[in-house]
């Protein structure tokens, strides 16, 4: 007998079904988890992505700025060593330049120097000559020291001496005349001549001016004598003769030149 009614489903058909739906509710779950992680995920790779680039860009960057830095150096010390280079260079040219001028100028004194001595300084107008001559090719007179500073301290030393020279040497003359010839003799008493010969002792020659004044006429005239050899402190006589244009009345020394015995 059949009995008509609602069909109870057994235990085990119960619980394949429980099973089945909480299968089927993980399985979406799980979805729904992927499909929110797939965004972070993406996300996240593009954010690596552009890290990357930023810092591949930057190292690049940095590379560049470095060479570039290493470039500006470089040439900076090969500029600094070229300038040095052409500072070095323009010294050497200077100083070749001033030695060159410096042997122009030494090589123009010269003859002047060789030109000074006992019978070229003689007289006080000879002296100022050689003098102004000096100027003209030296005007600092600072060639002449290198060249001649012997010459050159005599020269002056005996310009000083002579305005003095007739005044403080002491001695004798005496003039013996035969028509217009003329026999000369004296005596140079106790010489004294510059200070610092005085004190070196230096023998030199000297060169007396005689003036005379002669017979009928208010002109005069004069003759050189040289007297070598004297030392500082020293006496010495002398003798010379001289023709003249008329008879001589009176003689006397008006200049008296001083230059050293060994310097020729």
């Amino acid at each position: 007998m059949s009995t008509n009614g609602p069909q109870i489903p057994n235990q085990g058909q119960a619980a394949n079904a429980t099973q089945a739906q909480a299968a089927t509710e993980a399985s979406h779950a799980e979805a729904a988890q992927q499909k929110a992680a797939a965004p972070k995920t993406a996300s996240s790779k593009r954010l690596f992505l552009i890290t990357s680039i930023i810092c591949a860009v930057s190292l690049v960057f940095a590379l560049v700025t470095f060479t570039q830095n290493m470039v500006a150096l470089n040439r900076y010390h090969s500029l600094e060593n070229e300038s040095a280079q052409l500072e070095q260079q323009a010294q050497t040219l200077q100083e070749q330049l001033g030695e060159a001028q410096t042997k122009l100028a030494e090589k123009q004194v010269k003859p002047w120097c060789d030109s000074v001595n006992a019978d070229s300084t003689g007289t006080r107008e000879k002296i100022d000559q050689l003098l102004k001559q000096l100027k003209m090719i030296d005007p600092s007179e600072k060639t002449v020291r290198n060249v001649c500073g012997d010459k050159y301290s005599a020269l002056t030393a005996s310009l000083d001496y002579s305005r003095v020279s007739a005044r403080t040497e002491n001695g004798t003359i005496k003039c013996e005349t035969d028509g217009n010839h003329v026999r000369l003799s004296g005596t140079i008493d106790q010489f004294k001549g510059p200070e610092f010969a005085q004190k070196t002792k230096t023998k030199a020659d000297l060169t007396l001016t005689i003036t005379y004044t002669l017979e009928g006429t208010t002109d005069t005239a004069t003759s050189i004598v040289k007297v070598p050899d004297v030392t500082p402190g020293g006496s010495k006589d002398w003798k010379s003769e001289a023709d003249l244009p008329g008879r001589a009345l009176t003689c006397r020394v008006t200049n008296l030149q001083w230059w050293p015995s060994d310097l020729k």
